[in-house]
Formats: structure tokens, C-alpha cells, sequence
């Protein structure tokens, strides 16, 4: 994931990013009581990277984190809820789709639970990293000028 925004605080090796609103927001109907509006996220300055609050920047998630996000957010919890479906039958013969039901939504929560544990820990505990400068919207800083008329 990759993102731009402007550098509002800066410590050290971290720095504080403000988001402005994404291309696709303008088009969208809740834009207005939308959360990504001006939302900030703590990152880290990669390594050589220098910036002044103020500077436009981008700003990277690490495609490990992203991944381990997708296996713990959305893969661990589906497990959980097939795995938990599946063993009240096997604990209870008896036990009706309800019951079986529930302890699938259990092993649900329980996935849930795990991704909230797991998001402070391991490869998604890692802050966001300035890569870099950005260049402003509609601004090639590496463009050749054009030919005079």
C-alpha cells in the first residue's frame, strides 16, 4: 500500500503523517462524515530519507505486514468459524445446526481476538515507513520542459 500526504510533527526517526482524502473520495457520497478525511498514522523515516514537516511525502506499508494482516484479519477467523461449525458435532452428536452454528460465530470471535492480539505483535506491529518525498498532484518535477512556440 502506498499513500501520500504531508509531514505535520516530526521525532526523531518518526514522524507524524497527515492523509488527505484519496482520488476515489470525491466521487463517494460520504465523504463528509467519512473517517479517512484528514486521518494522521505515526511512520518511521526509511533509512537516508530526510523531511521537514511540512514536505509532501509517500508513505509505505511493508508487503509482509500486509500480508500477515490478510492471514490474520480475514484468513484466522475464517478457519476459526469452519473449524468451530465443524466440532460440535463431533463434541455433541446430538447438537442441532444452531449449536453448530454458534460455535462457528465463537470461532469467529475467537479469530478476532487473535488478529487484535497479532496486530500489536510480529510483522504488522511495524509502523508505516517514509519512502520519500512525493510530487504534487498534476506536478512532474522530472519532466522536460516543452519546446518554446
Amino acid at each position: 500500500m502506498r499513500e501520500q500526504g504531508v509531514v505535520t510533527r516530526l521525532d526523531g526517526r518518526s514522524a507524524t503523517v497527515m492523509f488527505a482524502m484519496g482520488e476515489g473520495c470525491a466521487h463517494c457520497d460520504s465523504s463528509s462524515e467519512c473517517s479517512v478525511n484528514d486521518r494522521t498514522v505515526e511512520t518511521e523515516l526509511a533509512e537516508g530519507v530526510s523531511v521537514s514537516v511540512g514536505d509532501f511525502v509517500t508513505v509505505e506499508v511493508a508487503a509482509k505486514a500486509r500480508t500477515a494482516g490478510l492471514l490474520w484479519l480475514v484468513a484466522a477467523p475464517l478457519a476459526l468459524f469452519a473449524g468451530g461449525y465443524a466440532l460440535v458435532p463431533v463434541l455433541s452428536p446430538g447438537a442441532g445446526e444452531g449449536l453448530s452454528a454458534l460455535g462457528g460465530i465463537l470461532g469467529f470471535a475467537l479469530g478476532l481476538l487473535a488478529a487484535t492480539v497479532m496486530t500489536r505483535r510480529g510483522a504488522m506491529a511495524g509502523k508505516p515507513v517514509v519512502t520519500g518525498p512525493a510530487s504534487l498532484p498534476g506536478h512532474q518535477p522530472d519532466a522536460e520542459p516543452g519546446p518554446e512556440a
